[in-house]
């Protein structure tokens, strides 16, 4: 590699977790093996300083633990009405919310009989005709004619 390593590949080295290509760069390149020292270096004294803030006598921390303790007591008690509030607010939510899911639904317009079914049905009925349609006039001349006849005997 002809570049030097960026911020996060020297990052990456700096905690041991860089690539095959990182580290041969690093081996080749002093610049780059320099600036990783450089901030091991930094981190070095930064951890030496945390600790070092951090190293109190155990007394300190025992009086840390009574202090987080009073103002834990000091802290206002549980008031029920806002807990009603809130239970009531809630519940009236929920019945809202019930309330719009649940609606009851309009009957679905029924649809149109289709022609289709109509002639399906007409076509039905005419079966079942002793006599068809297009007969039933000359049913009427037929009745006409017997009528002025006379009263003979028709053939059943």
């Amino acid at each position: 590699m002809n570049n030097h390593l960026s911020d996060a590949q020297l990052m990456d080295a700096v905690t041991n977790a860089a690539g095959d290509q990182e580290a041969d760069h690093l081996k080749a390149c002093f610049a780059c093996r320099e600036e990783v020292e450089r901030w091991r270096a930094c981190l070095k004294e930064a951890r030496q300083a945390v600790r070092k803030a951090a190293d109190r006598p155990e007394s300190y921390w025992l009086r840390q633990r009574r202090l987080i303790s009073a103002r834990l007591d000091q802290r206002r008690p549980f008031r029920r009405p806002y807990f009603l509030a809130w239970a009531g607010g809630a519940a009236l939510l929920a019945l809202a919310v019930t309330l719009t899911i649940y609606r009851p639904r309009p009957d679905a317009p029924q649809a149109a009989p289709d022609r289709d079914d109509e002639l399906l049905i007409e076509v039905e009925r005419s079966v079942q005709r002793a006599l068809p349609v297009a007969l039933e006039p000359a049913v009427l001349l037929v009745e006409e004619a017997n009528k002025l006849a006379g009263p003979k005997s028709v053939p059943k």
